[in-house]
């Protein structure tokens, strides 16, 4: 017997009962997925499938037939990174993460975007996938954002001190 595991995603667009019917019939077409429970009124739906099941692949099929996942951006202020590679190890590890649809990370601002779908992620798990790769990370907002440029302001100092 497969290992399985249960998701619940939101939707957006749902109006009636042939809506309903036509996400069940499109979610049980994917690869993975073995039993499906979508309700109207509270605009989602209830997927039973195999665990390594694609979650792209569920956003994917539901953007097709017209009933898009409900998706939210995040954005994370990383600690860290100092190179390419940094970035790929970063990037690797915010992909691996269950619900996320794509990572977009930056050296330059050190943060990264995440669009994920919404109730599948959380900000601990995007925050502790940073952690585990080697790089701390926290939610970015106007503080964060201020003192990285600080940081960046107290590097450029240590730096015209060695030279």
């Amino acid at each position: 017997m497969t290992a399985r595991r249960q998701v619940t995603v939101s939707i957006e667009g749902m109006h009636c009962g042939s809506c309903v019917g036509r996400v069940e019939s499109a979610l049980r077409e994917v690869d993975g997925v073995e039993d499906v429970s979508v309700n109207l009124a509270a605009e989602s739906a209830e997927i039973e499938m195999a665990y390594g099941t694609d979650l792209t692949d569920v956003a994917a099929t539901l953007d097709r037939v017209g009933y898009p996942a409900r998706q939210q951006t995040m954005r994370l202020a990383i600690s860290d990174m100092s190179c390419a590679s940094c970035v790929g190890r970063v990037q690797k590890a915010l992909d691996a993460v269950p619900g996320v649809l794509k990572a977009e990370v930056n050296l330059a601002s050190e943060s990264a975007s995440v669009r994920y779908i919404e109730g599948l992620t959380q900000a601990g798990d995007l925050i502790a996938a940073t952690r585990e790769a080697g790089y701390p990370a926290q939610l970015a907002d106007d503080a964060g954002r201020a003192s990285a440029a600080d940081r960046k302001a107290d590097e450029a100092r240590q730096i015209g001190r060695r030279t």
